[in-house]
Order: structure tokens, then C-alpha cells, then sequence
């Protein structure tokens, strides 16, 4: 396909011309020469660069969109520099922001993003989207509102949405056909199948889980949790009981659930585990690990009770950095819009799996017939109007670790008064947020 510019926003050309050099205009007196005039000068090129932490398949997509922007534009260079995991990156970008060797532009979660604004470090999107006027502010709506959502602070756009997914259910088909069962649709049919498909004795067990924060955000949010209500962190509420509750009896009292730090990919292929929840990221690499073993599928989260929908949504998003001319900073918005227009935000989740984050992505014919070869993909798809996040706060990032840790505790201490342990993760993180 062709990687398509949308221009909206301060033309860039304008920039390129006010920035590049030319031939200037020969003066009247001066004689003509006999030679042929030398070449004009190229214009210096603008050089930006990209910070971020995704690679193999991810960064071959990032680098397809990159060259289609530089064909469109040469007088720009994108220079994507790797810088190894998120936290990589994270300690990379924050040591830079306190010096004068800042990256133009960066993957940013929101909560560092939340960080930067309280010190003037971000140029938010919106300056740019204002000035191009309504045709560009139109634009903006065709993301999808959880993902616009999450990248507004006091009603201006900021950053962009980038590389994001979508917490789903990865079902092994054929253990679920072979023992007369359906898809779960509830907690109730969770922990029923998960039973069912449990033997010991054969090292198989109907449900796999990760010791961390993602074995519980993933379930609270589907049971109407929310993280805070008002200022006060609300981790020892119904909601969250109840998920513990969960969670706990699916792993000491029905003893169907197998627990392990690495990602639950191989346990998935070799059968360990019949169902786990997980990133719709993890597509690929669940294709590659099962290949024809076993016939497989993702599915909805299971609900319990009538609460609207959150699907627990990860990923980060895209930013200009502060401390650069206006020339450059002009180029990265130009550049920026480029990456998350609908054709590109397409490509990039054809080929990476991860989640478009436009509507009109999904009627992009190279999508559409990714969709139609990986029924997978549009099932996470689906999920993407009910997108629902984590905490922006700079503080989660603490938070983030004392419930890894609660995680882990749980499940490797036998217990099954989820009052209890959420009682204790309360104490426990709000005394992390210097709170009760």
C-alpha cells in the first residue's frame, strides 16, 4: 500500500521554505555569465528525533512509515533511535529532560506525560491543531474517544495515541470443544470452564495468570472499579473485593489456575494453560508459538453483573518535547500526524497487531484484509469503544509496584479472605501515595 500523507495543521511546506536555501535572484547589472549557473544549495535538513522501545515486527512497521514520510518530505530526516525496554526508555528520556540533550519526540505513557506538562517539557498537539482550525479539530474525533480521552489534560489534546491494546481472553478451541463447553460470558462461566478443564495430574489447567498488576486491573475494571473516587484510592471497595474474590478461589479453592512470571505465550502453546487473560499485542507471538497445534481464538472479557464495559487498554502514545525551534517543532507535529493518520495507524496495525486508533483505520482496505485472513484481530477491535486506562498520576508508577507485589503475595500465600487482602493493599498503596 501507499503510506498516505494528511496535511493538516501549519503546512510544512511553509516551514521547509522558511528554513531551506535557494537560488537568489540575479541582479539586474550583473553580467551574464557564459557558464552555467552552479546548482543552488540544499537547504539543511531538518532532523528530528524519535525515541522509543519498539522492536522486531513493531519497529520494521515504525521504519515503513518513517521512509514514506521522508519521500514525502526530504528536506525532514526521522532518525528512530531504539532505546531498549520501556523502562529503558523512561530512564533515558527522564535523564535527558534534565539536560539540554532532549529528544523532538518520544513514545510517552500518561503518566509521564503528566510529569513533563507540570514542568513545561511537552508542546501539546493542540497549539498546532488550533492554528490549522476546523478542519483539523474535526480531525481530531476520528480517534476513538477512550484514546483522545486519555491524551487530553484540561481539555487540550497533548499528545497522540500510538501503539495500543486491548485485554482479551486467549482460548484454546479445541480443549473448550472436547469437553462440551462454550465460550465464558461471565465470572460464574469462568470458573466453571477453568474447573473443567483442570488436571493436575496432567500439568493442564484451565486458567493461566501472571503475579502481577495486569492478573487484577483487567477483571476490576470489567466489574465496575475505579481506581479512585474523588482523591481517595479505592482498592478495598466492592469492586475490588469482589475480583480478589475471584481471583483467589479460582487459585486456592478450585486449584485451576497456573501461575508463572513469564509471559504465559509458551504455557498457552504447550497446553499447560487452556485460557489466559492477555494484551492483544501478544497476537503475533501467539500465532508463531502455537502455529497448527491447536485451533485457538480471543475472546471478550467475561463480565459480572451489569456494569458498562471497560476493557483495560495499555500502550503509549506520541509527543513533541520542549527546547526545540519552532522550525523543528513544526516538522515533528507534521510528522506526528503523519504516523497516526488513518492509512498509516492501519498499516501499523496490519503488520505490528497492535490496535488502530482511528475509526476510519478500520475501512482502510490493507486492514480490512487483515481483518478478514485473522478473525482475531477484529474481535480485539471490537473491544476498542469501551477502552478504559490506569491512573495518569506521576505516583502510579509506585503504586504500579506495591500492587505487582500484592500480586505476588497473594499467589504465593494461601488465603481466600479477599476482604482481607484488599484491606491490605489500600494500607499499603495509599501509604505509598502519602496517603491514609
Amino acid at each position: 500500500m501507499k503510506l498516505r500523507s494528511t496535511l493538516l495543521g501549519t503546512a510544512l511546506g511553509a516551514v521547509l521554505a522558511a528554513c531551506g536555501g535557494g537560488a537568489g535572484d540575479e541582479s539586474p547589472s550583473a553580467p551574464a555569465s557564459s557558464e552555467a549557473s552552479p546548482p543552488a544549495a540544499e537547504a539543511t535538513p531538518i532532523e528530528l528525533t524519535l525515541w522509543h522501545a519498539i522492536a522486531q515486527e513493531h519497529e520494521a512497521a515504525l521504519n515503513d512509515i518513517i521512509q514514506a514520510f521522508q519521500a514525502d518530505h526530504p528536506n525532514v530526516r526521522v532518525n528512530a533511535t531504539y532505546q531498549g525496554g520501556y523502562r529503558d526508555l523512561r530512564t533515558a528520556l527522564f535523564a535527558a529532560m534534565a539536560s539540554t540533550s532532549r529528544p523532538v519526540m518520544s513514545q510517552l505513557y500518561e503518566s509521564w506525560t503528566t510529569e513533563f506538562m507540570e514542568q513545561d517539557l511537552i508542546v501539546p498537539v493542540q497549539d498546532f491543531i488550533d492554528a490549522a482550525g476546523a478542519e483539523a479539530t474535526a480531525d481530531l474525533q476520528d480517534f476513538f474517544p477512550g484514546f483522545l480521552a486519555n491524551n487530553t489534560w484540561d481539555g487540550r489534546a497533548v499528545t497522540l495515541p500510538f501503539n495500543k491494546s486491548v485485554y482479551m481472553l486467549y482460548v484454546n478451541l479445541d480443549r473448550l470443544e472436547a469437553a462440551g463447553l462454550a465460550l465464558p460470558e461471565t465470572w460464574a462461566d469462568l470458573r466453571e470452564v477453568c474447573r473443567a478443564l483442570t488436571d493436575t495430574a496432567a500439568n493442564r489447567y484451565g486458567f493461566g495468570s501472571r503475579p502481577f498488576i495486569e492478573a487484577f486491573t483487567p477483571f476490576f475494571l470489567m466489574n465496575g472499579g475505579e481506581f479512585f473516587t474523588g482523591d481517595r484510592l479505592n482498592l478495598d471497595g466492592q469492586a475490588s473485593i469482589e475480583t480478589l474474590d475471584l481471583l483467589l478461589q479460582m487459585k486456592w479453592a478450585d486449584n485451576s489456575m497456573f501461575v508463572e512470571e513469564n509471559y504465559l505465550t509458551q504455557a498457552f502453546a504447550s497446553q499447560t494453560v487452556a485460557i489466559f487473560v492477555g494484551s492483544s499485542a501478544g497476537l503475533p507471538y501467539t500465532e508463531d508459538a502455537v502455529g497448527q497445534t491447536f485451533r485457538w481464538t480471543v475472546a471478550p472479557l467475561p463480565s459480572n453483573g451489569d456494569h458498562p464495559r471497560q476493557v483495560l487498554s495499555q500502550g503509549t502514545n506520541v509527543g513533541i518535547i520542549n527546547g526545540h525551534s519552532p522550525e523543528v517543532t513544526n516538522a515533528a507535529w507534521q510528522f506526528l500526524h503523519f504516523l497516526t493518520n488513518s492509512e498509516n495507524s492501519a498499516h501499523f496495525a496490519a503488520v505490528s497487531g497492535y490496535m488502530p486508533v482511528r475509526r476510519s483505520s478500520l475501512q482502510v482496505p490493507e486492514l480490512q484484509e487483515k481483518l478478514a485472513a485473522d478473525p482475531n484481530l477484529g474481535i480485539c477491535a471490537s473491544q476498542l469503544e469501551y477502552a478504559a486506562f490506569e491512573p495518569r498520576m506521576p505516583e502510579w508508577e509506585s503504586v504500579r509496584g506495591v500492587l505487582d507485589a500484592q500480586m505476588s503475595q497473594i499467589f504465593n500465600n494461601r488465603t481466600t479472605d479477599a476482604a482481607a487482602v484488599a484491606a491490605n493493599m489500600q494500607r499499603r498503596a495509599a501509604a505509598d501515595l502519602g496517603g491514609e
